[in-house]
Parts: structure tokens; C-alpha cells; sequence
């Protein structure tokens, strides 16, 4: 039965320790591809309980005794956490100088700087994005969760504090119980709408840890009954296991589906607070105690080294060296643990108060100062030869359109506040360029074309949003852009439309590397009464086409398609970049046959819109490919990453734009695509 819950004591929980590893093998697992763990990231959810009620209950022990220091709280931070990253920094650091191209040197030198301020959730939350370089290339990236952690701490020891100390211990529970539902509320809500910013930002990660915390207060019942703490602690590991395999990354998250993993590592830790049951004695096992006692050293260490392998063989590994990588992560977390960690950590270190905090500093500034040198430098590019660096260099190079060009809200459409290209001021805008980032990066050229005609237009362009009307697509905010675009072309009578997008991922729902082990679907989805499944995609995509053809044409315009880009399954430069350096094969780019595979549905829509006059479609493909899809002509780099174009490649495409503001017969047909 259930009876009144009592403060914690606080004893080692070896438990603890093994749902530790239940937290860090899903994640490791993950990383590594391992088929039907599609919700491994959810470890990390797994880990804020358990720090939210570890550290909640040696905060209180410390405030109800009077002993509470918030210096002697920030050295047992900075000796828990601080070592061990320090090495695996550094180590990172080292290994990317020789296999990290210039641009990818560069942004890890952001992301150590940023680590080093506890930071780097927010790093990669601003650098989220249609532009994002991939996950594949970012060493640091799982980084973010401890500045989540730092970010917490900053603030809970004081507010914890006041809280007893003004209302005494009994009522702190209902204070962090509030706080506790006010952000899983505002989870709840980003998640939704906010997507990118629920992930990455603390307040919307609070609960998570709060969790823990709202435990570690005594508040909940203990479980008095035998059997009813061994069917809560195999729920527990019931809950946790379906969720490592039944979510996915395509759900809102976190929000309400990272209380599902949450909740089974609260009930495995009520269940331990009371007494314990068969699941916690399972967790005891040597095997799970060993592996939870190095999960922060082996979660610090198991990411990069996937990161800097994958890089430098420049395709996924293959399962061999999966485990290879894997044995020398694990290997390292071990090490780490015994001649890093421990050292620093427990009554008996040798280091004192004052060298803590010294090596804290003298370490962080000199991460800092090491990410500072490779963002300064450029990557340091004079390490590479000079044939690597000239592919390199097409990596780096600037996408002309950025923000607040680029990304604009359905409020600057409705408030005339898009950026104008072609002619000068003194025009009036007469066309608008509508689409997602390939639209953006269309406009270059377009700009010069229109400039030279005195002509004056609009760029609508917002990164992974179809330019299609009345449809749902994942993006927050996509829908309603759309609509103020189609008011714009309507009130302003524009007299053309430019739509240009990366439209297999609509036509689709998945990306072009979806073979190669991306598996999240997209849906896109109308008023229509089919159901929702990426199955549906085609045929609600050549639905919304069309619709947005049709009613822009009514409105008057003259609409021009720009038909798909030919997607490569690698980042163009850094392959070619690569070849080079490491060797390996050049030819990368799509057969004609693959490309008319991967685009099928999209060409079928395309050529189905030939019989609304007034509209017609351009067949970038036409320039690009024959029997091959060219990645590089004449020493050029044709590509920026797998699907953007470069300034070369969109030289490419000129002569065929140059027909963009030609005006366009009513009764004019479409042109079948060529290959």
C-alpha cells in the first residue's frame, strides 16, 4: 500500500547506476543506426530525471542542515562535469585538424567556444536551420544537453533555497510541482509550434529535471506493498523500452511524448526510494552498475568519434567499423572514468577548492581560445593541399540571400516587409519569387536577369516550406506565410510568379538520402479525406500544385516553375574535397534513371499543370544532366552542399531564367522535361 512519502536518504543507489545505463546504451545504440530503436534519443530525457532528483536531494540535505554553499555547489559541478570534458575537447579538437575541412574546422571552433560558456544548446538552436550544416559533421552537438543542465543550475540552487527557506521544506514540493507543470505546459506548446526551440532551450526542459527534483522533495507516497513495487518497477522498464521503440523523431518533441520516458525513470526511482522491487534488483546487476558508472564519460566520448569516423571515410560505416568505434569509445569512457573522473570527484581528491576553480578557468579559456583560433582562421585551410582546398573552398561559400531576406514571416508579407531584387526603387515590384531555400538561392541570378529588364521584384523564400496553398506541412508558420503570399500576388496584381522548391521532400516525405538510413517521414496533408500518411504525399502534392497554379493564374500572373534540382546523396564539395584528400570515388552525381526515380511524381505534377494557360515550367535538369547529373563541369564545383546549387551551377541555369520574363502566351503548352 501506499503510505506518506519521507525525505530520501541519501545512500548509493546502485539501481540508479543501472538505470543509468538504460539511459545511455538507447542513445549510443541510436547513434550507431541500430534498427528498431527509433526513440533512442530519449536517454537523454532518461538523464535530466535522474540529475533532477540526485542533485534536488543533496541541495536539500545541504539548505535543511545549513550548510548550503552555492561555491561548494559549483566546485562539485565543476569537478563532476569540467574533467573529463576538458580531455574529450581537446582530443576532438586534435583529431579534427586532420580530417575536418575548413568550413566544418571552423564551425567546430564555434561550437567549442560555445561549450565552453554552456552555450551550446543555444548554439545550435539559432544554427538550426534549412541551412544547417548536417548533424553527421557536428562533433559537439550532443553537447547541448549539459548546457541544458548548466543553464538549470544557474538559476535552481538559489530559487530551491528561498523556497525553503521562506516557506519552509513542506511547501517547497508544491513550488517545484508548479514550476514543473508550467513547463511542461510551454513543452507542450513549443513543441507544436516551436518545434527546433522545444528541443534545444531550457525552459522547455525544466520539467524534465523538475521531475526528478519533485521526487527527491519526499512528496509522493512510498510504496509500501511488495507486489505493487514489482509490477511498478517492470512498468517502469516497460515504459522506458517502448519508448526507445515505438517514438520517433517525426512526433512533437519533447512535450507530451517525453513524459512517457519520464515517467518510467520516475516510477524506477520511486519504486528505489521505497524499498525497491525486481526491476531495481535487475538494474543492480555488475554488468548495468559498470556500464552507468562511466555513461557520462562514454555519452561525452561515443559521439565524436562516430562523428570524426564517419567524416574521414566519408560514407556511413559499415557495421564492423560501427564496432570498432564503438570498442575504442568504450575503451576511452573506461579510462576517462578511472584516471579522470574519479580523481577529481570524492573526499579524498588530492585537488583542493582553489584548484578546481583554477583549472576550470585555465581550462575554459583555453578551449575557448582553441575555437577562437579556428573560427579566426578560417579552419586554418594552409593544412590542406592546394587541389583538396579548391573543392573545399565551394563549401564555404556564402549563400548571397540570408536573413531577414531569407526566413521572412507571414507578419513581414502582410506589412510589405520582403527584400526587393532586380531594379532599383524607383520600380514598382511587378513579380515575386516564392519557395524554400531554393527559391533563395534561384533569386541570385533571377536579381541580375530582372535588373537588366528595369524590372523589380519580391522574394518570398522561407527555408523548407513548400510554396503550395491550403495544404499542412510540418513547419510551424508555413501555412499561414503562404496564404499572406497569395493575398500579396492577388492585391498587388503582380504579373509573375516565380515557384521553385526542393519538391521531391514534399512529393516524397522523406529526403533523398532516406535510402541511406534518414527515416523521418514528413506528411503533407489537405482538407481531403484520405488519411494522414506519407503513402498520400504524391497525390496531395500534384492537388496542391495545382490549386496554387490555378489560383495565381486567375489572379492574373503569369506563373513559372522551376522544376527539381538534382539531388546528390552526399555534400557535393566535401566529397570531391575528400576524393582527394583521402581518396575515393568523384563520380557521385545521379544517373538520368535515378534522377526520373527519385522525381517521379514531382515530374508527373510538373507535366501535368500544361494545360493551365498562362503557366509553364523551366527543367533545370535539362542543363545539369544527360546520362549523368553533373556535380562538377570544367573544374567547377556545380554544388554548395547536396542540393543547392553554387554560383557555378547557377551559371549553368542562366539561359534557360533568361526566359523567366518572357512574356507567356495564354495558349502556350508545357515542354515534356529532358534528360
Amino acid at each position: 500500500m501506499l503510505t506518506s512519502g519521507q525525505r530520501p536518504l541519501l545512500v548509493h543507489r546502485p539501481d540508479i547506476d543501472g538505470l543509468r545505463a538504460l539511459a545511455i546504451l538507447p542513445v549510443v545504440l541510436y547513434h550507431c543506426g541500430l534498427p528498431g530503436l527509433r526513440g533512442g534519443f530519449v536517454g537523454v530525457d532518461i538523464f535530466f530525471v535522474i540529475s533532477g532528483f540526485l542533485i534536488t536531494s543533496i541541495l536539500l540535505r545541504d539548505i535543511e542542515a545549513g550548510r548550503f554553499s552555492i561555491v561548494e555547489f559549483y566546485e562539485r559541478r565543476a569537478r563532476r562535469i569540467l574533467p573529463a570534458l576538458f580531455v574529450v575537447l581537446g582530443v576532438t579538437a586534435a583529431l579534427a585538424l586532420f580530417v575536418f575541412l575548413p568550413v566544418d574546422l571552423r564551425e567546430l571552433g564555434k561550437s567549442l567556444a560555445s561549450t565552453t560558456l554552456s552555450g551550446s544548446n543555444l548554439f545550435f538552436w539559432r544554427q538550426a536551420g534549412y541551412f544547417d550544416r548536417s548533424a553527421e559533421l557536428k562533433p559537439l552537438l550532443h553537447t547541448w544537453s549539459l548546457s541544458v543542465e548548466e543553464q538549470f543550475y544557474i538559476a535552481f540552487p538559489i530559487l530551491l533555497w528561498i523556497s525553503v527557506r521562506l516557506l519552509g521544506s513542506r511547501l517547497v514540493a508544491r513550488v517545484i510541482g508548479i514550476c514543473l507543470c508550467a513547463s511542461l505546459a510551454l513543452s507542450v506548446i513549443a513543441a507544436a509550434r516551436w518545434p527546433v526551440a522545444a528541443f534545444y532551450l531550457p525552459l522547455t526542459r525544466a520539467w524534465e529535471l523538475l521531475t526528478g527534483a519533485f521526487l527527491a522533495t519526499g512528496a509522493v507516497a512510498n510504496i509500501r506493498s511488495a507486489r505493487l513495487r514489482d509490477a511498478f518497477s517492470l512498468v517502469g522498464i516497460a515504459v522506458i523500452a517502448g519508448s526507445v521503440t515505438l517514438i520517433d523523431r517525426s512526433m512533437a518533441f519533447p512535450g507530451w511524448i517525453a513524459a512517457i520516458p519520464c515517467l518510467g525513470a520516475a516510477l524506477l526511482i520511486q519504486v528505489s526510494l521505497s524499498g525497491g522491487g525486481i526491476g531495481n534488483r535487475a538494474l543492480q546487476s555488475r554488468v548495468l552498475v559498470g556500464i552507468g558508472l562511466v555513461s557520462y564519460s562514454l555519452y561525452l566520448w561515443h559521439w565524436p568519434l562516430l562523428v570524426l569516423a564517419k567524416y574521414a571515410v566519408n560514407r556511413d560505416l559499415r557495421w564492423l567499423e560501427l564496432t570498432a568505434v564503438m570498442l575504442v569509445a568504450s575503451g576511452a569512457a573506461v579510462l576517462s572514468w578511472r584516471y579522470v573522473e574519479r580523481p577529481f570527484r570524492g573526499a579524498r581528491s588530492p585537488f583542493g577548492r582553489g584548484q578546481v576553480f583554477r583549472f576550470a578557468f585555465a581550462g575554459s579559456g583555453a578551449v575557448f581560445a582553441l575555437g577562437a583560433a579556428f573560427v579566426v582562421s578560417g579552419g586554418f585551410p594552409s593544412r590542406l593541399p592546394g587541389n583538396v582546398l579548391q573543392y573545399a573552398r565551394v563549401a564555404s561559400e556564402d549563400f548571397e540571400v540570408k536573413p531577414p531576406c531569407f526566413n521572412p514571416t507571414a507578419d513581414d508579407v502582410r506589412n510589405d516587409r520582403l527584400c526587393a531584387i532586380g531594379a532599383g526603387a524607383a520600380a514598382a515590384p511587378s513579380f515575386v519569387v516564392w519557395g524554400d531555400s531554393h527559391a533563395s538561392r534561384v533569386s541570385v541570378p533571377l536579381a541580375d536577369i530582372a535588373a537588366a529588364r528595369d524590372r523589380r521584384g519580391l522574394l518570398a523564400s522561407v527555408g523548407w516550406c513548400p510554396p503550395l496553398v491550403d495544404v499542412q506541412w510540418p513547419l510551424a508558420g508555413c501555412e499561414a506565410f503562404n496564404q499572406e503570399v497569395l493575398k500579396l500576388v492577388e492585391t498587388k496584381k503582380l504579373d509573375t510568379v516565380v515557384l521553385a522548391g526542393k519538391w521531391a521532400d514534399y512529393a516524397e516525405g522523406v529526403s533523398f538520402t532516406h535510402a541511406l538510413g534518414d527515416r523521418n517521414e514528413n506528411i503533407l496533408s489537405d482538407s481531403s479525406s484520405e488519411p494522414r500518411s506519407v503513402s498520400n504525399n504524391p497525390a496531395v502534392f500534384a492537388r496542391a500544385l495545382r490549386r496554387t497554379v490555378e489560383r495565381l493564374t486567375q489572379a492574373g500572373a503569369h506563373v513559372v516553375v522551376i522544376g527539381p534540382i538534382p539531388e546528390i546523396q552526399s555534400a557535393v564539395p566535401e566529397t570531391l574535397a575528400k576524393a582527394e584528400w583521402f581518396g575515393g570515388p568523384q563520380d557521385i552525381g545521379p544517373s538520368g534513371l535515378q534522377f526520373q526515380s527519385r522525381q517521379k511524381n514531382v515530374l508527373t505534377s510538373l507535366a501535368a499543370l500544361q494545360d493551365i494557360p498562362g503557366a509553364r515550367v523551366i527543367y533545370p535538369n535539362a542543363a545539369l544532366c544527360s546520362a549523368t547529373c553533373a556535380v562538377e563541369r570544367r573544374g567547377e564545383v556545380l554544388y554548395v552542399d547536396d542540393n543547392h546549387l553554387s554560383r557555378a551551377g547557377l551559371k549553368l541555369l542562366q539561359p534557360l531564367l533568361e526566359s523567366v520574363f518572357v512574356p507567356v502566351f495564354r495558349s502556350a503548352r508545357l515542354s515534356a522535361p529532358a534528360l
